[in-house]
């Protein structure tokens, strides 16, 4: 009532708005109880990409722009990696490593890439960016399931899975990005021969990072393949 008194608005209108900045995570509403205001998180403000997103990507010009994008935000999420992974998410993404070696069908292996870029994304600790990557992988699924179908990518992605988690483990940030740059390049290579588009399936330019004086950290015993079993 107070809101219709203030704006001059009725109880429709303001009843629709409320449900408006529900879904946008600005307010909370409870049957009997007032509107009560919230801080949005993370995984609430890029949710509400998603509808624009899938339709972004309903062209193959948003397609070739998300991989790219995606591009940069995993190769800066394995170089952090590289630089804060613990025992346990080292032991993670190893696990994650045989799950993907291991499955015996599309949606297994497509499950288990999919926690382990996920793992990756977790280790540097921010929400935001967190959020944004768990919501690119459930918008690329269908990619993924493209690029699943061409010969050899399953093969490829272990492999490329592999040189991704040994550059972690040993702490070098330089080599995990060029591993995961070269692995998103061979992805999307792939999804576009699968797709009948070889003119799109150029790899981006590889990466040069920028020389440093800094040490490198020391290196981590990563966990054994024994450890994952």
């Amino acid at each position: 009532r107070e809101l219709m008194a203030q704006f001059g608005a009725g109880r429709g209108t303001v009843r629709e708005a409320l449900f408006a900045l529900r879904k946008m995570g600005l307010v909370e509403l409870s049957a009997g109880e007032r509107a009560a205001a919230t801080r949005p998180t993370a995984q609430r403000v890029v949710g509400e990409l998603g509808g624009a997103v899938r339709q972004f990507l309903a062209t193959a010009e948003g397609v070739r722009q998300f991989q790219e994008a995606r591009h940069l935000l995993e190769r800066a999420l394995a170089r952090e990696a590289a630089r804060r992974a613990t025992h346990d998410q080292l032991r993670e993404l190893l696990e994650a490593c045989e799950a993907h070696r291991t499955a015996r069908d599309d949606a297994t292996a497509i499950d288990a890439d999919v926690a382990f870029h996920d793992a990756i994304a977790r280790i540097g600790g921010n929400p935001l960016l967190s959020a944004l990557h768990g919501a690119s992988l459930a918008w690329l699924r269908e990619q993924r399931s493209t690029s699943l179908r061409a010969r050899g990518a399953k093969v490829a992605a272990e492999r490329a899975h592999r040189r991704i988690y040994d550059a972690i483990a040993a702490g070098d940030a330089e080599a995990a990005e060029r591993a995961m740059g070269g692995h998103l390049d061979e992805v999307a290579a792939l999804y576009w021969r699968a797709a009948g588009d070889t003119s799109s399936a150029a790899p981006h330019a590889p990466s040069k990072p920028r020389a440093t004086n800094a040490a490198r950290p020391a290196r981590r015993r990563p966990p054994s393949d024994r450890d994952a079993a």
